[in-house]
């Protein structure tokens, strides 16, 4: 099964592979992206999933859809502190924790799953965008692409604070750690390069 998430029509489709058959499809809310399956994100690029949850932000609702996978409904709702603007999750190794862009705010979060609780960091100077944002495999760090400022932030997740930036090609649009958590893949979506980041020395 492949789970998408549906954009403006506010809907998680559920599709078959290798069929491309769609299955169904689940309300959540008004603006989804970034579907993330529970587990851990050990592994490979889609971690470890468990099959018993999948996780998809809301942007238009500024909430985070909880959807048990074992029924196929909506189980419930993480509300983000207001205002936010999520637009990324990811999972941390643990599973217990998902961190979030606020594209809109220039803000990012930590957000407690079986709580909902959040702590949420200032990203300044304003205006600032962070967006893709991706967790170490080892539970060190979390990275995210800024496009306003042509960076990358690196936070710690324990005590979750911010580290530093560092620069990148124009425009990022995309921060992904590969599953060794040794490098940092950034996409610079207005300058025709890619930016290799090493995780250890940041």
């Amino acid at each position: 099964l492949m789970y998408g998430a549906g954009g403006l029509d506010g809907k998680v489709s559920i599709m078959g592979l290798p069929s491309m058959r769609t299955f169904r499809h689940i309300d959540v809310g008004v603006d989804l992206h970034e579907p993330v399956f529970s587990g851990t994100n050990a592994g490979n690029k889609n971690g470890t999933p468990d099959g018993k949850y999948l996780f998809v932000n809301d942007k238009g609702a500024n909430t985070i859809g909880v959807i048990n996978i074992q029924t196929g409904f909506l189980e419930r709702l993480i509300a983000m502190p207001f205002p936010f603007g999520i637009h990324h999750i990811s999972l941390d190794n643990t599973g217990k924790f998902l961190y979030a862009s606020g594209e809109l705010t220039g803000k990012v979060a930590k957000v407690e799953i079986s709580t909902g609780k959040s702590k949420v960091l200032d990203w300044g100077p304003a205006p600032s965008a962070p967006d893709y944002i991706d967790v170490d495999k080892k539970g060190r760090y979390v990275f995210s692409n800024n496009y306003y400022h042509s960076t990358v932030g690196v936070f710690s997740t324990n005590p979750f604070k911010f580290i530093k930036e560092i620069p990148v090609g124009k425009n990022p649009h995309g921060t992904d750690v590969i599953p060794e958590s040794t490098l940092v893949l950034v996409s610079d979506k207005l300058s025709a390069t890619m930016t290799v980041i090493d995780v250890e020395k940041l």
